[in-house]
């Protein structure tokens, strides 16, 4: 404006000036049909200088007039974002601090869902979870996926998340699958390890461990219980030698000692009838680790495998102090007399036993022993005494 004016007042300057120093003012001469007009130059220059100002002035004060609704609006959508911005300040904190209900209404009065950042949707989507609205959840997270792709792997992670906590397993891990191969992280990890775990693929779980492991979701020990999770599942599913020798492959030197795991195999084979397998195994490790685990193993069986009595008869008799109270080897005894029909050392075995420790079990195999000698009144008196413990 100010540059306007210094021209506006070197222009006037130059119009007084010039015809003063040319001794020749000039005039300007008019004419219409009723009137003629007759001025000097410098009065009509001066006087259309000053008819442009007014008209400038007039522009400038209509500007002005029109700019006033603009900065009304202005302000009123400044205070708009302002209200807005609240609402998802204070949804934030009541969402933090487990209000979930009130995180819901302050959102929904911010805005329709297409007008929210992506943190808020997700707020919402897990507030509305919280306070059971699982289709409004679905809704704003169906929404992200569809139109913010950069976030779309986030919100299948928190659908299945939510899922899970439905126990709805097979939406959940339907929802990693999308992810698998695009992104991997430790938390997604722990989602697929959760999902095995209520499922309850046992396979799954143990071809998978060594990844747990590796992305810290499980410790070593961990890991191995799923491996002897997955070695009793795959046991009580043997039906066949070739089924457990397959297993039997699977060990290693390790296992092949740990009684923890050779034992119930041992039981597996006396149960399908491989009795020769049964015994090298069974001689092996009372020849190499005898142990109370072994004995209760063989207590187990539920026939006779040959050649085993005769080795247990002799582990008793290289101490025969400390035989008549191990209660493990004493039902060992008891239960292999009872398979070959000795009944009478078999029930001295099993009343030895009860008399250091009562047990249902013990309980039960000397009412059988009763049974078979046709004691059945004896026998009876026994299953009772099972029957309250």
């Amino acid at each position: 404006m100010i540059k306007i004016l210094v021209f506006v007042a070197i222009l006037c300057l130059a119009i007084f000036l010039g015809p003063y120093l040319t001794d020749s003012q000039g005039f300007v001469h008019i004419a219409t049909d009723h009137y003629i007009l007759n001025t000097s130059l410098t009065f009509a220059i001066i006087a259309i200088v000053i008819f442009a100002a007014i008209i400038a002035l007039i522009i400038k004060l209509i500007a002005s007039v029109y700019k006033v609704p603009k900065l009304t609006l202005g302000f009123l959508s400044q205070r708009h974002k302002n209200k807005i911005k609240n609402l998802l300040e204070e949804a934030a904190i009541a969402y933090t601090e487990g209000n979930y209900l009130r995180a819901v209404s302050l959102i929904e009065k911010a805005g329709p869902k297409q007008s929210l950042p992506i943190s808020i949707i997700f707020i919402m989507a897990n507030s509305a979870f919280n306070i059971g609205d699982t289709n409004k959840a679905k809704d704003y997270l169906d929404f992200v996926i569809k139109n913010h792709k950069d976030a779309k792997i986030a919100a299948l992670v928190v659908k299945s998340q939510l899922n899970l906590k439905l126990d709805n397993v097979v939406a959940a891990k339907s929802y990693l699958d999308e992810i698998q191969g695009s992104y991997q992280s430790k938390f997604i990890k722990q989602l697929q390890y959760q999902c095995l775990v209520k499922k309850g693929d046992i396979e799954a779980l143990y071809h998978d461990s060594a990844h747990f492991v590796a992305q810290k979701v499980i410790s070593p020990q961990q890991q191995r219980q799923i491996y002897l999770d997955y070695i009793n599942y795959r046991l009580s599913n043997a039906k066949t030698t070739f089924d457990l020798r397959a297993i039997y492959k699977k060990f290693s030197a390790a296992d092949k000692i740990d009684t923890s795991i050779i034992c119930p195999f041992i039981e597996k084979l006396v149960a399908i009838g491989d009795l020769s397998y049964a015994k090298k195994l069974t001689l092996k490790l009372l020849k190499e680790n005898p142990s109370n685990e072994i004995y209760d193993c063989i207590a187990k069986w539920d026939m006779a495998v040959p050649g085993i009595l005769e080795i247990l008869e002799e582990k008793a008799n290289e101490n025969l102090i400390a035989s008549q109270v191990n209660v493990p080897l004493l039902k060992a005894l008891g239960n292999l007399e009872l398979q070959e029909g000795k009944y009478v050392s078999a029930r001295e075995h099993f009343e030895k036993a009860l008399e250091l420790l009562k047990t249902k079990e013990l309980y039960l195999m000397l009412a059988k022993t009763l049974s078979m000698q046709q004691q059945y009144a004896k026998a009876n008196e026994y299953f009772m005494l099972a029957s309250k413990m």
